[in-house]
């Protein structure tokens, strides 16, 4: 059993195509299964990416010189 959270609406109110959401607090709180539950119902194009996976650590600490690019993003979900 899921539990509903009370941010959930909030959350899903704020996604709109060509914006980001940023969800910020505490280790093992439910962000991350907040935003699965919420993008699994999402039929828009998305990219979800995690602080914890070692790819967009990476692509984040990069030199300021080097582009950025999503596609090098491999361990995180992009759904076209």
């Amino acid at each position: 059993m899921k539990i509903q959270r009370i941010i959930q609406h909030q959350v899903e109110h704020r996604m709109v195509p060509g914006k980001v959401v940023l969800l910020l607090g505490p280790r093992q709180v439910g962000k991350t299964t907040l935003l699965r539950d919420i993008l699994a119902k999402e039929s828009a194009p998305f990219l979800f990416l995690s602080g914890e996976d070692r790819a967009t650590q990476a692509w984040r600490n990069r030199p300021s010189n080097y582009p950025p690019s999503f596609f090098q993003l491999k361990g995180n979900r992009f759904r076209t």
